[in-house]
């Protein structure tokens, strides 16, 4: 490990490193030298238009294409609030481009009528951008919501999001990786309401300078930044009509500038009440069986508040801080009848409670610099969160067999703290130039408590073997570097990461102790050919290495149960799984591509199950050899007519498995398709339908499902406020529906939630005095944050 790091630092500090891109340039605002984001980028060569691009979060633009030597070109800026700019030059000498200035409009937004937006879907060489605002995904969503209707990506039975076929992701919010399990991270996606969120960026293979934890790729949510006045805000409220139930939500935003001091925040608040039918039936080795119906009540309440400010040191420096509080309360309860059937029929019903209370706060402090007007900055992050989550279960099983009642209850606390401080360079030594370089650390601590106690005798008592203390500490330090060279129409971008990882494990409860480290090397290359610029044909092709650390509740080795014949439990000897992936993508037409894709992956993460005592299902986690995925995709957008849009994807892909010594293979397809219908002063009308054949994991085989959705949005009072009504499920076919089949015994799951729902919302912005330029505020942490089970 030391030798690789003597070989990796010295990296980090190369700043002679040949690099390219082709024309390109740095885009700011008049005022404060903001940078300025989505800005509208047009090259043209005798008046006609060779290539078109929007600059990023940085205010950075380039453009893929061959130029001509002494030729002259007409660069056009566009944004909406600004006055539009031409500049000209002659090729090789882009110098004019390095820093380019845009006028504010002294327009207000009242005298001015705004017909454009940006594309719902753009594509770039290395990742597909979703403009979230504005759009019809908007308002009524939450980010979970938003997520299971953006091309390519699904969420399975278990809440986990996919790409590209099975492949799990990383979630990332404002360039912070989420470290949060699955559970977690879907009540957290749940309370982010898509009227807070600019875009999504999905990043199937990320380069180096993005963590490598992950198999799947990453999805990049990006938050609002932008606002025109000194005082900007929003309110918003929706009801839901789920079959006999209720769901209301309201929220606000304020932001607000003064001099060099920029401040903003919002506040959530859901009430959610839902009713949810399961059906279970295992089946035996000696042909016994065991049938359980559920019927589950749910009450949601949530509160979330998040506070962000920025101030100006300088004109190149700022500090920004941002925090965020969350609380939810959901309580459940069940109501079961159970029958087992041996030489005789046993006739049983269970009924219990739950209360879960989550809380999760976190603050994030942002230092960053911009020594020049080229786009070169240094960013320094600190992050700390501390996620809690108490559960609280009592259960009651009444049987015809005295044997088989039981009372019981568990109490399950959980603490989760976590650390990290980064810092990232990026050095553009001219538009054809480019370094990143950067290093981080994480450090993760958990405290896992579990008390179960039976009701004997008229008192309760500690029950045996089913009480746990689990400590857990992990630390993590990560390097990278990456370059970039462009030679006329070819890009190369090669990188390489470094992280080494120290855990160590206590089990209080039975005094077993565990610790491990490990070093791990993750090299990422990506190359793209221009084959004609004009009409945006290109073909690109990647490779990367990444891992997937177990998430921190599967090393407790503590066996929960879920009712008589359900228990899971931890595996504490779990070792991280490695992928390599490799793609060859071709994109024609501007908005149409197709990519090929290959994952190969050693100590594949999978959850097992034995028959236990009483034949009961016991599910654990295991390492259980390796899976191969190969797939091919599809997308596209195209316009019918002017006011009609259509974004498709198309995919089939090929699961293969080696699990406890047997081959599982399937082969899936999947397709969606999202039409956008705009009618001036009428109203916006979308429909989204989605269909996935069945797929499988491991030895869980999912049936396939199909879901359509419908919404219609109206803008009112002087296009302030926008009303919409939407129709989620129409035809009521989704529906979770599984089969498991293992050392003779099989289990059938069946759960239908309520998704055939009528929703109503209604947003409200208004806006007043001196125009701003909102900042960009970055976090950190969080990787550590999706893994940090409870």
């Amino acid at each position: 490990m030391m030798l690789s790091l003597r070989i990796l630092i010295p990296l980090l500090v190369i700043n002679n490193i040949v690099l390219a891109q082709t024309a390109g340039g740095h885009v700011s605002g008049s005022i404060n030298k903001e940078q300025l984001p989505l800005v509208s980028v047009v090259l043209q060569k005798e008046n006609t238009t060779i290539a078109t691009t929007i600059t990023d979060k940085e205010g950075l633009f380039r453009f893929y294409v061959s130029l001509v030597h002494h030729q002259t070109y007409i660069l056009r800026l566009s944004l909406i609030g600004y006055y539009s700019k031409e500049v000209s030059f002659i090729y090789p000498d882009t110098s004019v481009l390095h820093q380019l200035v845009l006028e504010e409009s002294k327009k207000t937004l009242a005298e001015v009528t705004v017909t454009g937006k940006p594309p719902l879907l753009m594509r770039k060489s290395d990742r597909t951008i979703i403009n979230i605002e504005n759009s019809a995904l908007a308002n009524g969503f939450s980010a979970s919501e938003v997520l299971q209707r953006l091309p390519g990506l699904w969420v399975d039975n278990m809440g986990n999001i996919r790409l590209k076929g099975n492949q799990p992701v990383t979630i990332m919010v404002n360039d912070v990786v989420q470290r949060l399990d699955t559970e977690e991270l879907a009540d957290y996606l749940r309370a982010l309401k898509s009227d807070e969120i600019s875009r999504i960026e999905i990043i199937p293979n990320p380069p180096s300078e993005f963590e490598a934890g992950g198999s799947g790729g990453i999805i990049h949510i990006i938050l609002k930044k932008r606002n025109k006045n000194g005082w900007t805000g929003s309110f918003n409220t929706e009801y839901r009509q789920q079959a006999d139930k209720p769901y209301y939500t309201t929220g606000a935003m304020l932001n607000h500038q003064l001099n060099k001091l920029y401040i903003s925040g919002s506040i959530t608040f859901v009430r959610d009440t839902r009713s949810i039918t399961e059906k279970t039936t295992i089946t035996y080795p000696d042909l016994s069986s065991f049938y359980n119906f559920t019927h589950r009540g749910e009450k949601v309440q949530r509160q979330q508040y998040r506070f962000a400010a920025v101030y100006d040191l300088s004109k190149s420096q700022s500090l920004s801080l941002q925090s965020s509080f969350s609380k939810t309360n959901w309580r459940q309860q069940f109501f079961s009848d159970e029958i087992y059937k041996a030489y005789q029929l046993s006739y049983g019903k269970a009924t219990s409670a739950k209360q879960r209370i989550l809380n999760f706060t976190g603050a994030t402090l942002n230092y960053s610099y911009r020594p020049d007007t080229l786009g070169t900055i240094l960013k320094v992050i600190a992050d700390f969160s501390n996620n809690t989550r108490d559960d609280n279960s009592e259960y009651n099983k009444i049987n015809e067999d005295q044997y088989k009642q039981r009372q019981w209850r568990a109490q399950i606390p959980v603490n989760t703290k976590i650390f990290s401080l980064q810092s990232d360079y990026t050095k553009i030594f001219t538009p054809k130039t480019l370094l990143r370089s950067g290093i981080k650390y994480a450090s993760i601590s958990r405290d896992n408590k579990m008390v179960t106690e039976d009701f004997e005798n008229a008192s309760w008592t500690l029950t045996p073997d089913q009480n746990n203390h689990f400590l857990y500490a992990e630390n993590i330090l990560m390097l990278y570097v990456s370059a970039e060279q462009k030679w006329r129409n070819t890009t190369v971008n090669a990188g390489l990461r470094a992280e080494q990882t120290f855990s160590k494990g206590n089990e209080i409860s039975s005094s077993v102790t565990f610790s491990r480290k490990y070093f791990g090397l993750f090299p990422s290359v990506f190359l793209m050919q221009s084959l004609n610029a004009e009409k945006g044909t290109t073909i690109t092709a990647s490779y990367s290495r990444r891992l997937t650390r177990p998430a921190l509740n599967e090393l407790n080795p503590a066996r929960i149960e879920f009712g008589s014949y359900t228990s899971v439990s931890g595996n504490p000897n779990l070792q991280p799984q490695y992928s390599n992936h490799f793609s060859l993508a071709y994109q024609f037409i501007k908005n149409h591509s197709l990519e090929a894709y290959f994952v190969h992956t050693n100590n594949f993460i999978a959850l097992s199950a034995n028959t236990g005592t009483n034949n009961s299902i016991d599910y654990h986690t295991e390492n259980t050899g390796t899976t191969k995925q190969y797939g091919i995709e599809y997308s596209s957008t195209i316009s019918p007519v002017k006011s009609w849009t259509i974004n498709t994807s198309l995919s089939a892909y090929r699961s293969v498995y080696s699990f406890n010594e047997k081959p599982y293979r399937q082969t899936t397809f999947y397709t969606s398709s999202i039409h956008t219908l705009s009618f001036t002063n009428i109203a916006d009308i979308d429909v989204m339908a989605d269909y996935r054949s069945p797929y499988i994991y491991t030895n869980l085989y999912t049936y396939g499902n199909f879901n359509i959705d419908m919404g219609f949005s109206k803008k009112i009072l002087k296009a302030k406020a926008k009303l919409r009504l939407a129709f989620t499920d129409i035809f009521n076919t989704s529906r979770e529906k599984e089969w498991t089949a293992e050392k003779n015994y099989s289990i059938a799951f069946y759960r239908k939630r309520p998704t055939r729902i009528i929703r109503i919302s209604f947003t409200y912005q208004f806006s007043s005095g001196k125009k701003m330029q909102a900042k960009n505020i970055d976090i950190g942490g969080q990787e550590e944050r999706r893994r940090a089970g409870n």
